[in-house]
């Protein structure tokens, strides 16, 4: 019971104090459609940051 109070005061933490946002496009190098063996591939990127 207490590793799941933990968790969600955990997780309630995490909700309230970051952001999502996406990082630099050209310095990341992500977006862009690319083929790799033969198979339409686009990298995605995420970053997740603290707001204080």
């Amino acid at each position: 019971m207490l590793s799941f109070l933990f968790s969600k005061n955990f997780e309630d933490y995490l909700f309230q104090n970051t952001k999502l946002e996406t990082p630099s496009v050209t310095k990341h190098r992500f977006g862009k459609v690319y083929t790799e063996n033969g198979v339409q591939k686009m990298k995605l990127n995420l970053q997740i940051r603290f707001i204080k």
